[in-house]
């Protein structure tokens, strides 16, 4: 028989590693296909292993090139921070911030600067305290209700002679 593109045989066995395929599987399917023992299988596996690794590793570096060039975009964009936003709701619930309100007038859509309602302040305390976790229940101590638990310690001393020393 003519002597087998490595290449190719390599190429099959790295598609089955990847499709998931058991070892033993891929030593049988390859074997028949290309009728070599199994100690020339195992030598084309290593490469093939080796291979996989090196193109796997390759494409996780470009996925983590990926996602550090999102988290950079992500930065870039104004989102706000977490004191930001407890900021803008402080100014909302105090009445500082004002809203853009539409209204019609003669068929015409218009807008007017107002201060927040009662609602829009409740809202903005109520996101405020979610946000402080004043929402979170209290710790109680239901076994001891409360009471301070004393540690007791008895220290037993045997006699001299109990030691076995003698």
């Amino acid at each position: 028989m003519p002597k087998q593109n490595k290449k190719a045989i390599t190429d099959s066995i790295i598609k089955m590693i990847e499709q998931g395929i058991a070892t033993e599987k891929i030593c049988s399917v390859i074997c028949s296909k290309f009728q070599f023992t199994e100690r020339t299988f195992y030598n084309h596996y290593k490469n093939a292993q080796e291979q996989h690794r090196i193109r796997h590793e390759s494409i996780k570096k470009e996925l983590m090139a990926v996602d550090t060039q999102s988290a950079i975009e992500a930065r870039k964009k104004a989102i706000m921070t977490s004191d930001d936003r407890k900021e803008l709701l402080t100014k909302i619930a105090t009445g500082e911030f004002r809203f853009k309100k539409p209204f019609v007038i003669n068929g015409k859509i218009m807008e007017y600067s107002s201060e927040p309602d009662v609602v829009e302040r409740m809202k903005a305390i109520a996101e405020l305290n979610k946000m402080e976790g004043d929402y979170a229940p209290s710790k109680v101590d239901h076994t001891t209700k409360g009471e301070k638990v004393e540690q007791q310690v008895t220290i037993f001393q045997l006699p001299d002679n109990a030691r076995g020393d003698e």
